[in-house]
Order: structure tokens, then sequence, then C-alpha cells
């Protein structure tokens, strides 16, 4: 099984909110999944309350028995996170 993480990163690379789960909060877990399916997966995250700035969520999948990041593709971000969006919050 995969699990998903979720990252709140500031500009400078740091990881200011993350939660991490099993799809659909345990309910649909990847080995479970069809071809061409699609599966909503919600993550809540608190940011820290001097948060203001602009900052990125990128969005990843890791093995759960090996710790290992799988390889992401087709879009903005680094080898193993795709990035959903960016935000700004103001002071």
């Amino acid at each position: 099984d995969l699990g998903v993480f979720v990252h709140v990163v500031a500009p400078d690379g740091t990881i200011i909110a993350q939660h991490d789960a099993v799809p659909a909060n345990w309910a649909r877990p990847t080995t479970g999944w069809l071809p061409g399916e699609y599966v909503s997966d919600l993550h809540e995250l608190q940011l820290p309350a001097n948060a203001s700035g602009s900052y990125q969520v990128l969005v990843g999948l890791i093995d759960r028995a090996t710790e290992q990041r799988l390889p992401a593709s087709g879009g903005p971000a680094d080898a193993d996170r795709a990035r959903l969006t960016t935000f700004t919050v103001q002071p």
C-alpha cells in the first residue's frame, strides 16, 4: 500500500505544515484502486500563527513498507513531489 503526503513549503524549501495518510482517511488503500479510477482525498493542515508569505502545496506518494517516495512526473515540482498550487497568507 502507498501513503499520500502533503507538504506546505516556504520559498526557502522549509516544510511548515504536513499531513501523511493512506488515501481517503484510510478507507481506500491503493491496493484496491482500479485503473482510471478517481479517489478523493482530504488533507487538513494547520499553518503556524506567524505564517505570512507565499507557499506551495506539494503532494506525493510513499511506499509504506520501504518508506521510499515514488517519483513524480508530468508537472512542476521536484523528483518526488508534484505541485498542486501556490497561495499567499497576508499578515
